[in-house]
């Protein structure tokens, strides 16, 4: 009878420890295996509803523990044709409240993407077949992107025709609103909110996004949506009002000083900058352009002499957007004693900063002498 005693408190050991050990091999199981295999089956069933083409995943990790659970590395999207348009070295996804019957995306980490636009015949099709909308509400709940080193390039009939430096995008924020910035490259829009957000199948609706940006505010609007085929299309307007170009890096020399306001409408057709057309107009009060050469190039054609009477100068400028050249349509500079009317002919490049002088014609509209 003693001897059942203690054969009793034995067998309760070993089956702890077998337990324990099942426990154990299910668990590296699942973190090796199992979840792996099951991040891959889903991408493999729901992705050809959404993306007309394949993915390409090298490895999958995943961490019961961390607030990182799933890490997607060597991620490639092709389309139907076998060519790449995301590359990224990781996808990490944040899930705050794992684990969970329905956890949400929190945090969002791309690790060196680049998205590869593919044009053919001035016709830049993306292979998305619809947006997933149903995810958004029971899958998103996002508080942060972080872009890693992203860059984007377009690819022209099979050539590469546009690629853009690295550069790190930052949108950070939480309770609806947002703060974006590009570290180290131009200013940082803070307690950005979009109004009405919706999202569906066939495109995004965002009826009124505010924020503030260098000292002012901008407010825009806009409608995207996918057309048969997967082209791309936008359309919307931005409002910019009292902005400081102190705190604004625009890609024009000697732009440094004024208070902007200004409104842009704009459309987008298909994915790659040269498809983005727009019109609009801009006031600068209180500019100084002593070291804007295009003023400076006015000026002197003009015959005014010193550039000290640009110091202090409002500016109206009505401008045309084709891809990424500004084309000024009307120019009219208001100096001190003076206000000239500068005739269409200059251009800016967003791209590549390089602003052209004006095209050399203008006219005097107001002129006072002391």
């Amino acid at each position: 009878m003693s001897q059942q005693k203690t054969r009793w408190p034995t067998r309760l050991a070993r089956a702890a420890a077998i337990a324990a050990l099942l426990v154990l091999v299910l668990a590296l199981a699942g973190k090796w295996w199992l979840a792996p295999a099951l991040v891959r089956w889903q991408l493999a069933r729901l992705l050809p509803e959404y993306w007309d083409g394949s993915v390409e995943i090298a490895d999958v990790d995943f961490d019961y523990t961390g607030l990182v659970p799933i890490t997607l590395r060597g991620l490639v999207l092709h389309d139907r044709r076998g060519r790449p348009w995301l590359r990224a070295d990781a996808v990490r996804l944040a899930l705050p409240n794992w684990p969970s019957l329905r956890p949400k995306v929190a945090v969002v980490i791309l690790s060196r993407p680049t998205v590869t636009a593919h044009r053919a015949a001035g016709r830049c099709d993306v292979p998305l077949r619809k947006i997933p909308s149903q995810w958004w509400d029971q899958y998103v709940d996002l508080k942060a992107l972080l872009i890693e080193r992203g860059s984007f390039e377009l690819i022209e009939d099979g050539r590469a025709a546009v690629r853009s430096p690295a550069q790190d995008v930052l949108l950070l924020g939480s309770g609806g609103r947002y703060r974006l910035s590009v570290p180290g490259y131009g200013p940082v829009v803070r307690d950005m909110r979009a109004d009405a957000f919706v999202v569906t199948d066939r495109g995004v609706e965002i009826r009124r996004l505010v924020g503030r940006l260098g000292g002012g505010r901008i407010v825009a609007s806009m409608t995207g949506r996918l057309a048969p085929g997967g082209r791309a299309e936008a359309r919307g307007q931005v409002v910019a009002r009292s902005l400081d170009l102190a705190r604004i890096r625009l890609p024009l020399r000697g732009a440094e000083k004024g208070v902007v306001t200004a409104v842009m409408h704009f459309r987008a057709d298909g994915s790659d900058p040269n498809g983005v057309t727009g019109h609009g107009v801009a006031f600068v009060k209180g500019a100084d352009l002593r070291n804007v050469p295009a003023a400076a190039e006015v000026l002197r054609r003009a015959g005014l002499g010193k550039l000290d009477v640009m110091r202090d100068s409002d500016v109206e400028v009505h401008f045309r957007l084709d891809g990424t050249v500004v084309r000024f349509e009307r120019t009219r500079i208001q100096l001190p004693l003076a206000a000239v009317d500068v005739e269409p002919g200059g251009t800016l490049d967003l791209c590549s900063r390089r602003s052209a002088t004006c095209s050399g014609a203008f006219r005097w509209s107001r002129w006072w002498s002391t």
